[in-house]
């Protein structure tokens, strides 16, 4: 399984304000959640 892969300091050198910053690795850790969440029910879909 192949899942892409976000480079949070990217993410918050190009962040145009200093409170954007915050918000994208918010973003990122909110997404990692939801994907760690959703993982077992996907794994048992794809028969692995």
């Amino acid at each position: 399984m192949l899942v892409p892969n976000v480079e949070l300091s990217t993410l918050a050198r190009e962040s145009k304000t200093e409170e954007e910053a915050p918000e994208q690795y918010r973003r990122v850790r909110d997404e990692k959640r939801d994907f760690a969440e959703r993982l077992p029910d996907v794994l048992s879909d794809s028969g692995a």
